[in-house]
């Protein structure tokens, strides 16, 4: 955002994420308010609880004790990597979630990332591609019912792009044009003043006498 800011990027800023990247888009975003809004394909809740569900759902086995469970250190750090937590910073922030129907996340943790956020009802959105797993959501090419995961992100970054309204630009620019020509009107009455005022402090000219003869 510092980067984007210092080439003054047109805003409003959004960020893209899959997996890890969408949990860590939504956990940053959650402490930058210039981050207007976040589209998550296949977030997880929580960085440990993901340590257990990402393997398992690889071996295609219930459950698996997480590798981090003997290393309380690891744990605790990865513990506090909490989405919903870091989510319910923000009530202005954008989300919508995209994951598959055999995702390694389970649809229950995207909802709880959604309902801990206090944005508007309208600013979140979750989605799930039928048929895909965690690894090829980005493929999903739609049906009757469901967007495609291209078609998703387009209307994702058409309604960031409705939460800057005109009326904000407008009111910008008449802010600006009323402050320029404030401005200007001042610097044109300065200038009329002081020229008055010189004028009347210089003394009445001296009437011009030819010298008398030698």
């Amino acid at each position: 955002m510092d980067y984007a800011e210092s080439k003054r990027l047109a805003k409003p800023y959004a960020i893209f994420g899959r997996s890890l990247g969408a949990a860590t888009g939504l956990r940053w975003a959650s402490m930058d308010p210039r981050i207007s809004g976040v589209f998550a394909v296949s977030p997880f809740k929580n960085a440990y609880l993901a340590s257990q569900q990402l393997p398992a759902s690889r071996l295609h086995v219930g459950s698996l004790p997480s590798p981090f469970a003997w290393s309380p250190g690891f744990r605790r750090m990865l513990e506090e990597v909490d989405i919903p937590k870091a989510v319910a910073a923000r009530n202005d922030l954008r989300i919508w979630i995209m994951s598959g129907e055999f995702d390694s996340f389970p649809p229950a943790d995207e909802q709880a990332i959604l309902d801990a956020s206090r944005s508007p009802a309208e600013m979140k959105r979750f989605v799930i591609a039928p048929g895909c797993t965690h690894h090829n959501v980005w493929t999903f090419k739609g049906d009757a019912t469901h967007p495609s995961h291209d078609q998703y992100f387009k209307d994702f970054l058409k309604a960031c792009r409705e939460d800057q309204p005109a009326w904000a630009a407008r009111w910008v620019i008449g802010i600006a044009g009323v402050f320029s020509g404030g401005f200007i009107a001042l610097v044109l009455y300065w200038r009329r003043n002081a020229k008055r005022r010189l004028a009347e402090s210089l003394p009445p000219p001296a009437t011009a006498v030819d010298p008398a003869p030698g």
